[in-house]
């Protein structure tokens, strides 16, 4: 799970040292790790905006991609046909 989150193995083996509890519930131990998880958070904020952009970018470039398609063919439905075929 800490992974999927973005965090590295070795930021990940650091913070389950610091880790104390039983069973699946985990509390941390050190508060000297925090500023370490803020500034990893801070990363993941980033790459998850940095994403969430590029996504952005690619709907509006396949939005504007079917407009032109749907001009030049006259209407129809967006992407029908095989690959190549005019």
């Amino acid at each position: 799970m800490l992974a999927a989150a973005g965090l590295n193995t070795a930021t990940i083996a650091e913070l389950l040292l610091c880790m104390v509890g039983e069973g699946r519930i985990l509390e941390p131990a050190c508060s000297s790790m925090l500023p370490d998880l803020h500034r990893e958070r801070a990363r993941i904020d980033e790459s998850a905006a940095a994403l969430l952009a590029a996504r952005h970018r690619a709907g509006r470039a396949d939005r504007a991609h079917g407009r032109v398609g749907r001009d030049r063919r006259g209407g129809g439905v967006r992407g029908g046909g095989a690959k190549g075929a005019s």
